[in-house]
Parts: C-alpha cells; sequence; structure tokens
C-alpha cells in the first residue's frame, strides 16, 4: 500500500510540470546518462583472464603426456584495449612472446613406458640436470638412444638328467639354449666399470648389451661359462660371498680370474637378508668387510654390490654409498635398463635411489627376456627421435646452444623377435 500511495503522489506531482518544462528536463537526463555510459566506456579496463598457451607452442616439452596428471592453474591476467561506443569492446587478447631472463623453464622428459611387459612397473630417472643429460642423450660419441642392458642372475646349472628342485637353477641344456639365443641375437657383455659409465654418463656399449651375474660361490658353474667368455670376448660377473675362505677356493677363483673374463663383485659377507630390524652393526659387516678380501685377492675393491636375497632397506642403501659403492642390484625382474631409465615398482621406488636398486632378470626366464630386452630398446630409440624436434627446441631455449643432429641408426644385421 505503502509503495502504490508513492507512486500515486509522484504521479500526481508530475501532472503539475508544465509539458515544454517537462520536455526540457527529460533531454538534460538523457544527455547525463550518456556522458556516463561513454566514459565508462573509455576509461575502464576490465581484466580477462586467458589460459597460458600450450607449452607445445613455446620452448618446454614438459607438456608431454606424462604430465596430464598435473594441472597448470597459472594464467596470464590481459588488460582490454579501449574501444570506441558502439565496435565490440570485448576483442580477443593476445599474448607477446616475453624474454627469459631467469631459471631454465623445468624440463620433465618422457620416460618411455612399454607398456604392459611388466606389471605395476614404471621407469625412473635419477639425473637432475636436464642439459647435461639432454647433451650426453644425443651425444654422437655415445651411446645412441634404444641402447639397452639385460641384466641376467644366475644360480645353480644343474646336468643333465638332474631334476631340478627349487626355482632358481636351471638344466644344462637350457643354460647352453640361453647363450647361444644371446649370441644370435647379437648380444654383448659388459663390465661393472662399462655398466656404471654407461648409466651414468652414457657412454659408448654395444647396441645390445647384456651384463651376467652368477651369484654365490659357485666356481663349478663359473667354469661352464669360461667356453663361451673366451670364445665370444664375453665378462661373466660373480656376486661372490666372502665367508669361504678356504685356501684351495681363493686359488681357484684366483685362477679363474686370470682368464680376464671375470668381474668380481661383493654379494656380502654371510649373505644375510636386510630387512628392517637388522642392526646397523650386522649391515657394516655385510657392505664394508668383503671390500679389503676382495681386492687382496682380485687386486680391486668391489663398486657394486648384490643385495643378499635381493632385500634392502634405506639404512642399507645409504650405507651402500658410504662404504663407496656405486650400483647395486635387487632380485626384482623389472625390466632392462637404459640411460636414465630404470624400471621400478613400489619397493624400490619408496627408496629414491634407482641406481641402488636395480633389477635383474632371472636366468629361468631369459630366454624370452632377451628378446623383450630387444622390443623395449627399439621402440624407445622410435619414441626419442620423434621427440628430437622438441628436446632439441628446450635445449636451444634453456641451455644456451644446440644439440647435435639426431643418428643415423642403421639395423642391426642379426637375428630379431618378431
Amino acid at each position: 500500500m505503502k509503495k502504490f500511495e508513492t507512486t500515486f503522489v509522484n504521479q500526481s506531482m508530475m501532472r503539475r510540470i508544465p509539458f515544454p518544462l517537462f520536455l526540457v528536463f527529460t533531454w538534460m537526463s538523457l544527455v547525463l546518462m550518456g556522458c556516463e555510459v561513454n566514459q565508462k566506456n573509455w576509461t575502464s579496463t576490465p581484466q580477462t583472464t586467458v589460459a597460458p598457451p600450450s607449452s607445445a607452442e613455446g620452448n618446454d616439452p614438459s607438456s608431454s603426456s606424462h604430465t596430464s596428471g598435473a594441472k597448470n592453474t597459472s594464467t596470464a591476467i590481459i588488460p582490454e584495449t579501449p574501444v570506441e561506443t558502439g565496435i565490440d569492446s570485448n576483442p580477443t587478447p593476445k599474448i607477446e612472446p616475453t624474454q627469459n631472463y631467469g631459471t631454465p623453464s623445468p624440463f620433465v622428459w618422457e620416460l618411455f613406458d612399454p607398456g604392459d611387459l611388466w606389471e605395476d612397473v614404471e621407469p625412473k630417472s635419477y639425473l637432475q640436470d636436464a642439459c647435461a643429460y639432454l647433451q650426453m642423450r644425443w651425444d654422437p660419441e655415445k651411446s645412441h638412444p634404444g641402447t639397452i642392458v639385460a641384466p641376467i642372475m644366475f644360480h645353480s646349472v644343474r646336468k643333465s638328467g638332474r631334476q631340478i628342485t627349487d626355482s632358481t637353477s636351471i638344466s644344462e641344456e637350457y643354460f647352453h639354449a640361453v647363450l647361444t639365443h644371446a649370441l644370435d641375437l647379437g648380444y654383448e657383455t659388459i663390465t661393472s666399470e662399462e655398466l656404471i659409465a654407461f648409466l651414468t654418463k652414457n657412454a659408448k656399449i654395444p647396441e645390445r648389451s647384456m651384463f651376467m651375474v652368477l651369484d654365490d660361490r659357485r666356481p663349478g658353474v663359473t667354469e661352464r661359462f669360461i667356453p663361451y667368455l673366451e670364445k665370444n670376448d664375453w665378462t661373466l660377473t660373480l656376486g661372490w660371498i666372502i665367508e669361504d675362505q678356504r685356501e684351495y677356493l681363493w686359488k681357484q677363483m684366483e685362477d679363474l680370474y686370470t682368464s680376464g673374463r671375470l668381474d668380481v663383485q661383493s654379494h656380502g659377507y654371510w649373505h644375510r637378508y636386510i630387512v628392517e630390524e637388522t642392526s646397523e652393526e650386522v649391515i657394516r659387516e655385510e657392505l664394508f668387510s668383503p671390500i679389503p678380501i676382495i681386492e687382496e685377492h682380485f687386486g680391486k675393491p668391489p663398486i657394486i654390490f648384490i643385495w643378499p636375497g635381493g632385500n634392502f632397506t634405506s639404512q642399507s642403501v645409504e650405507l651402500a654409498h658410504e662404504a663407496g659403492y656405486q650400483l647395486a642390484f635387487t632380485a626384482y625382474a623389472r625390466g632392462p635398463l637404459m640411460f636414465n631409465w630404470i624400471p621400478q615398482a613400489e619397493e624400490e621406488s619408496k627408496i629414491g635411489d634407482p641406481l641402488m636398486t636395480l633389477p635383474r632378470f632371472w636366468s629361468t626366464t631369459a630366454w624370452i627376456n632377451l628378446e623383450q630386452t630387444i622390443a623395449v630398446g627399439q621402440e624407445a630409440l622410435a619414441q626419442a627421435l620423434e621427440k628430437y624436434p622438441e628436446e632439441a627446441a628446450w635445449y636451444r631455449a634453456n641451455c644456451a646452444g644446440e644439440l647435435p643432429p639426431p643418428p643415423v641408426i642403421e639395423p642391426t644385421e642379426t637375428q630379431t623377435p618378431e
């Protein structure tokens, strides 16, 4: 009722205003309103929120599919340019390129994923300097992308006709078949020093490399390898347990070592499994005590540690570094090794040190693993060549230089898996 009364009074008042004066009043009100609207159109600077350009438009290749889980919430605030009334007052803003004067944009290389060859396994990188990594990756004097290592763990080899009653032994027939298959596929062996140089600096090694490790103290099995080692210029790495120090055993191993085909590394002192409850004293004995003994008998200290039973802990990994070991192997069969690319599952990933928790294939499945390794290397090479322009652009923008051109890879003249 009040609103109705107010309206009525206003209407009554309007009836008392002379018509010419009413027209003048109306005209002046419209002029004032127009000036206010025009003032707003020319002086306001409304803010338009614009999503940043995709990194594919710039120099950062980190927009690869592996980063799809991370959302980029950053935005660019671009002020509109004032426009005349009557023209589109919301033009599409343009983002001009900016000079990079600060820290190079982060480079997150897309780690090659071999798919479902190994369930619940993800590749991990370990190098922090992206510029150094890319330079080593494409250096023509180093290993080209796709160069790959098949690490294989051997234990007992049973003579023909003897029953196999454990999960680590293989028959003599299968032993010869695996090594012959490796030859047919074009594999060559590498030493501990060569493996370390490859994993840390991408040093040149054969495109298809094999790192054979014979665990425990097995001089008889070692002798089975010798004909293959001598005929093909191969090397066998021994994961040696120190506990048994009988003189004749050391003499036998020292004689075999003179062949130049053996690479002796540490597999612990007593071969005690290292778990969370293991004391620091026991861990130190397993890691430190073998070093001077191996050096005494073979002329140089071990640089690789083979975890007894494949067991390790965060503490044991830290102490292994303190002891001077540069690599360490588990008993997990996660996959092959490439430069800055180590396949790992949850157990190793939570340690956060891929080079000290390396995987190994078991000899019982080595035949198919050798073929799988080649397939992974070939796919990794194809992806690397595809990604080269992206990596070269990022390197040019952030590392003050140019990457070497991609290599021309000749097809391997050996049998490859279909």
